[in-house]
């Protein structure tokens, strides 16, 4: 934005200020049209610039005649006192004499009157752009001006005018139309989702019988769906009873079986019979189902016949009612114990440790 000091040297050079040189000087002298008096020819050779025929600023003499300083162009000259003690004695009008500034006074005061001047056009300080005579600058900054500041009539935060749409779009206090289309309106943004939530009639709420298998109604619609759905609610509620009677009974007996088992269960105690015939035939034997380790794990065991003179034992886990809530693989020492009835004081104990054993990682129904 141009200075008040580049627009006032303006309206009172005979080059416009785009035109101005490093120095900060506007190229040229000052109008002549600015003057009280027509010049005489004598008094136009002494004070008119030879190059831009404005009144001399700064005069220097120069082989082709007087010139302003800033008209020299890199060209020689020599400052002219005498005719620039003539030029300050000049009496100039205002530059905005037809807009109705009726101050005169010497070539050398026009600056700062200008920079004064009621009626002189400036450019607004706040950065929108617009120009205005001095005079209307005030009002144009207090009530026109789009950078002016202002506050948010709802939350009343600070903001520039020309901001407000974009400050009303996060407004915590901006007014809003209901998102259900209720007649509710002016509701304010940051209250909009307790409006929704709490008392907007068109709201969806769910039915108190929802649990039985009822629906969302409308907030308004609660109160007569509950009065008509009076009978329908009880068959959910029978339908629900039933459901839950069922899963109470398959509870009830997996509870009896975890008792009985652990009533029961005191290690596996598996007599084979007939060891030297199933070595004739090869067979495997299985055990029933029994529980290990504090009665969590279900495992069971396996007999088999390993060539003619040696057999093995093997343990593995099965499906259990508890995998669910048990961690994997089972992780423990397993002691096997064999006994010959012919001669049980001479009993072989084994010690065997479970981890890295894919046998004791989860099962399912399926046997994987």
């Amino acid at each position: 934005m141009a200075s008040v000091r580049e627009n006032i040297l303006c309206h009172i050079c005979v080059e416009t200020h785009q035109n101005r040189i490093p120095s900060g000087h506007t190229r040229g002298g000052y109008r002549q049209d600015l003057l009280e008096n027509i010049l005489t020819p004598l008094e136009r050779s002494l004070i008119v610039c030879c190059r831009c025929e404005g009144v001399l600023r700064d005069p220097q003499l120069t082989e082709e005649g007087y010139k302003c300083e800033s008209c020299l162009d890199g060209g020689e000259g020599r400052p002219a006192t005498t005719n620039k003690t003539v030029v300050e004695k000049l009496r100039v009008v205002c530059p905005f004499r037809q807009q109705g500034c009726d101050w005169s006074g010497t070539i050398g005061l026009v600056v700062s009157h200008v920079e004064k001047c009621d009626l002189c056009p400036v450019s607004c300080p706040l950065g929108c752009g617009h120009s205005s005579k001095r005079k209307d600058l005030k009002r144009h900054e207090k009530e026109d001006c789009p950078e002016r500041n202002t506050n948010c009539e709802f939350c009343l935060t600070s903001i520039k005018v020309s901001q407000s749409c974009k400050h009303f779009r996060t407004c915590p206090n901006y007014p809003l139309e209901c998102s259900n289309g209720c007649d509710k309106d002016r509701i304010p943004r940051n209250e909009m989702s307790l409006h929704v939530s709490k008392l907007c009639p068109l709201s969806m709420v769910p039915c108190p019988y929802k649990r039985y298998g009822c629906v969302d109604v409308k907030r308004k619609d609660l109160d007569t769906h509950e009065t008509e759905s009076v009978v329908k609610h009880v068959k959910m509620m029978n339908t629900r009873i039933g459901t839950l009677n069922t899963q109470v009974s398959t509870l009830t007996s997996h509870i009896e079986d975890i008792n009985t088992a652990i009533q029961q269960n005191k290690g596996l105690e598996w007599e084979i019979k007939g060891v030297a015939k199933r070595f004739e035939k090869n067979e495997k034997l299985f055990s029933d189902p029994f529980y290990v380790h504090n009665y969590k794990f279900q495992g069971s065991a396996e007999f088999n016949t390993v060539g003619n003179n040696a057999l093995g034992i093997f343990l593995c886990l099965c499906v259990g009612i508890l995998d669910d809530s048990l961690r994997f693989p089972f992780l423990g020492k397993v002691t096997i114990t064999l006994i010959n009835l012919r001669n049980s004081d001479k009993p072989v104990t084994k010690f065997y440790l479970t981890e890295g054993k894919e046998c004791f990682n989860r099962r399912t129904k399926d046997g994987t």
